[in-house]
């Protein structure tokens, strides 16, 4: 079984993308629009922190927490 599990749907397709981490010790997704972005990122731990920014540098800290500690 897989520690981490990452999902993307394209709301306008019926196609999804789907893919799984056993041995990462993180997993990120970045979307981006033509100038900003958003990137969040996840770890084995639950640990997780979502970053705002410009399309190149996301680095203004979102949201901290955990997942398993319900701090969603």
């Amino acid at each position: 079984m897989a520690n981490l599990y990452g999902r993307m749907v394209d709301p306008y397709h019926s196609g999804r993308r789907e893919v799984t981490r056993t041995a990462a010790t993180m997993i990120q997704s970045t979307l981006e629009t033509w100038t900003g972005s958003i990137r969040a990122e996840l770890d084995a731990d639950g640990t997780y922190r979502v970053f705002t920014g410009s399309k190149y540098a996301a680095r203004n800290l979102l949201a901290p927490g955990n997942v398993n500690a319900g701090e969603v």
